[in-house]
């Protein structure tokens, strides 16, 4: 007969067509079938029937141990514009590396490790992370969504500005929500006021660390 594996990929088992009794150098004889016997090692049948016997060698077939890889957790960043984001993995056991990859399909790796720092971002990006095998890539977990997350900038701009006697007013727009100061004067509303006249000032708009 033919050998098959079993399901774990460690043993196999083969049943033979015989009217007599059989042995076996390896495995567990039942009826005419030799089962558990260790993947990689080849077995001796031996038929006996009536003093008379007859031998038969089995090759163990190649059998694959399942892929059962951990699935690993992963935890995203938030970060501004024109930043590099740190990515963190964690659950891949010993064994396995925590990998890194650009595409949902696995193929493209960019890292490995329990930390990854992605390039310069300018928008929000994926990124895949997946426990695969030390020595086997085919074996790996499929891939958990790690998101480099890219705030907006806030934007700002001077609309207009007046002059009374020694000071100018600023008036400005902002991002709703934005924190506005300036170098020089005091912010009240959408307005910078008591700005020296002839002074160069700046403002700075903040909305969530940028």
């Amino acid at each position: 007969g033919t050998p098959t594996c079993a399901q774990n990929g460690l043993t196999y088992s083969v049943t033979v067509t015989t009217n007599g009794s059989i042995t076996a150098d390896a495995g567990t004889v039942n009826g005419t079938t030799v089962s558990n016997i260790p993947a990689g090692t080849d077995v001796t049948i031996t038929a006996t029937l009536n003093g008379c016997t007859q031998d038969v060698l089995v090759t163990s077939p190649t059998c694959q141990i399942p892929c059962t890889a951990p699935t690993p957790t992963g935890t995203g960043a938030s970060v501004c514009p024109d930043n590099t984001a740190t990515l963190t993995a964690s659950g891949c056991t010993t064994g396995y590396t925590a990998t890194w990859f650009s595409d949902s399909g696995l193929t493209s790796q960019v890292g490995t490790g329990n930390s990854f720092t992605t390039p310069v971002l300018t928008t929000t990006k994926n990124y895949y992370l997946s426990c695969v095998k030390t020595g086997e890539a085919t074996c790996k977990s499929s891939g958990v969504t790690v998101t480099a997350t890219v705030k907006t900038k806030p934007a700002l701009s001077i609309t207009s500005t007046t002059c009374s006697g020694t000071t100018v007013t600023a008036t400005f727009t902002a991002t709703a929500g934005a924190t506005v100061t300036a170098s020089v004067g005091t912010v009240s509303g959408n307005q910078v006021t008591g700005i020296p006249s002839g002074q160069t000032f700046s403002l700075t708009a903040s909305l969530n660390g940028c």
